[in-house]
C-alpha cells in the first residue's frame, strides 16, 4: 500500500475539499488526522486519506434521481 506523505493542497485535491473542512472533519474525529513531519509541518498518510474516500457513499447522478424525489414527482403530477 502507498505509503506517502501528501500535504495539505494535495490532501485538498484528492479528497475534494477544502482546508476549513478538513480540519473541521478532524476536529469531529471524521477524517483522519495529520501527522507531524517537522516542528512546523503536518501531512496526512496518502492510504488513510484513500481509505477515507473509499469509506465514503457514492453520490447519485442525474440518472438516478431519489426515490423520494421520484414519489414527489408522481404526486405533483
Amino acid at each position: 500500500m502507498d505509503n506517502h506523505i501528501c500535504r495539505l493542497p494535495a490532501v485538498e485535491a484528492l479528497a475534494g475539499i477544502k482546508r476549513s473542512m478538513i480540519y473541521q472533519l478532524v476536529r469531529l474525529g471524521s477524517f483522519p488526522p495529520p501527522v507531524q513531519l517537522t516542528a512546523r509541518a503536518i501531512g496526512w498518510r496518502t492510504q488513510d486519506v484513500v481509505a477515507w474516500i473509499e469509506s465514503r457513499p457514492v453520490a447519485r447522478t442525474c440518472a438516478e434521481p431519489a426515490p423520494a424525489i421520484l414519489g414527489a414527482m408522481g404526486a405533483a403530477r
